[in-house]
């Protein structure tokens, strides 16, 4: 994206008055270019500023045009650099969530295959759908929301697998050991396994999770991803989550990611 030169700005460049009375500061409203490749064809698109800045909104700019000390280009400029970021970011967090998920589900069905009701007769491997005493209490309000948004798109009865893709990474991260005595108990008996290649104490697991989750959260809801450093140390938390789970995975990780060249192309988060 560049800024157009005063004389396109005074002319009103592609038709767009620079007096815009969309402007809601009645200031002469800042046109840009912005090129993009369609079907193999360079084009170039004027963009009115001041009519983005009304759909972003104030709240959402004011980090990056304090950065910028006001420019507004510039401002714009780091706004889509953060889409960018985020969208590289959201691709690593899928390979986590996929691997960490399915990980995990494996233990757990064997392990509520071996638990029973109380009468005494076996819950089978589906632990979502007949869940032990102690995975009812520590998922019951995950399920249920799992349950509503599958029936919000679903005809037929909900599977294991139709509930399973609609746990969001919050539930996973719930269930895994802190100074809950029924986690802890889970943990040793089922959800060790689920991370075979673990170095060092499964508070680890859990940390690395949580900072996982939180940057989830942040890219869901289009916050400025404003630290490099702590984005690395969340990546860094991802390759070892799916390093502790299979070794492979952190492979198949570092062939796919392009987060480092995306934050090379600019400095200018706020």
């Amino acid at each position: 994206m560049t800024s157009l030169n005063d004389a396109e700005r005074n002319t009103g460049a592609a038709g767009l008055s620079t007096n815009d009375p969309a402007s809601p500061t009645g200031r002469p409203a800042p046109v840009f270019i912005s090129r993009v490749s369609h079907s193999d064809k360079k084009l170039q698109r004027v963009v009115d500023w001041t009519r983005v800045r009304l759909a972003i909104t104030e709240p959402r700019l004011g980090p990056y045009l304090a950065h910028a000390a006001g420019d507004e280009a510039k401002a714009i400029a780091a706004y889509h650099h953060n889409l960018r970021v985020s969208g590289a970011v959201y691709e690593d967090l899928a390979i986590v969530e996929i691997a960490l998920r399915n990980s995990m589900d494996r233990r757990l069905r064997l392990w509520n295959s071996t638990q029973q009701d109380d009468n005494g007769v076996s819950l089978g491997p589906d632990w979502i759908l007949t869940p032990a005493r102690l995975l009812g209490r520590l998922v019951r309000n995950d399920l249920a929301k799992a349950a509503l948004r599958v029936t919000g798109v679903e005809q037929a009865p909900p599977t294991h697998d139709d509930l399973l893709t609609h746990l969001t990474l919050g539930a996973w991260r719930y269930l895994l050991p802190d100074a809950d005595q029924g986690k802890q108990y889970l943990w040793r008996e089922a959800l060790c396994d689920a991370f075979p290649y673990l170095i060092g104490q499964p508070r680890r697991i859990t940390e690395a999770v949580t900072g996982i989750w939180l940057l989830r959260n942040r890219v869901a809801h289009l916050e400025p991803l404003t630290k490099v450093s702590a984005l690395r140390r969340q990546v860094r938390n991802m390759r070892f989550v799916l390093r502790s789970i299979d070794p492979a995975l952190e492979g198949w990780f570092d062939s796919t990611s392009r987060l480092s060249n995306v934050l090379a192309q600019i400095a200018l988060l706020p």
